[in-house]
């Protein structure tokens, strides 16, 4: 969609890495234009700083909610290495090029300026990531417990995620 588009190339200068086949950066762009008119509304971001910095961005979200599955008309986002490829392991995960720090979003009907002002606000606060190799964490203010506690306070996600995290902790 336009709304993703735009969001895409606002974040594809502000992340290590951004897998959206809208943009041309995208390996299989060319293959991509050829069987869709768009790139759709589901892309991925890498950041460096694994885990941790995925789940910072996430709970510094502000309009784009935090959920296990993604595709709707609102505004989505998740961490799939604690959610849909949780039960892959960590070396079937790695294989598939589904990272700790791996967030992919579904870009639904909101304004595209107010989910790019979400965006930024958010990776200012979980720390900018660095595609030079520095690591990207400089000390957002999230960490695993205020993760837990957002998970379990009644928003999208609920016992699921939590439930993984502890797990693996």
């Amino acid at each position: 969609s336009a709304n993703t588009l735009e969001v895409a190339r606002f974040l594809e200068s502000r992340v290590p890495r951004l897998l959206f086949p809208g943009l041309p950066s995208h390996p299989q762009h060319d293959l991509a234009m050829r069987q869709m008119k768009t790139g759709g509304t589901i892309f991925s971001i890498v950041l460096d700083g694994g885990r941790e910095q995925a789940w910072a961005l996430l709970d510094a979200l502000e309009i784009i909610d935090i959920s296990n599955n993604i595709g709707d008309t609102r505004s989505l986002m998740c961490h799939p290495a604690t959610t849909t490829h949780h039960s892959v392991g960590h070396e079937g995960r790695e294989a598939m090029g589904v990272y700790e720090g791996m967030v992919r979003m579904s870009v639904g009907l909101e304004d595209p300026q107010d989910l790019i002002e979400d965006l930024d606000q958010a990776i200012d606060r979980a720390g900018r990531a660095s595609s030079a190799g520095k690591g990207g964490w400089s000390g957002g203010a999230a960490n695993a417990v205020d993760m837990r506690a957002r998970l379990g306070s009644g928003g999208v996600i609920r016992a699921g995620i939590a439930h993984y995290n502890t797990q693996e902790e």
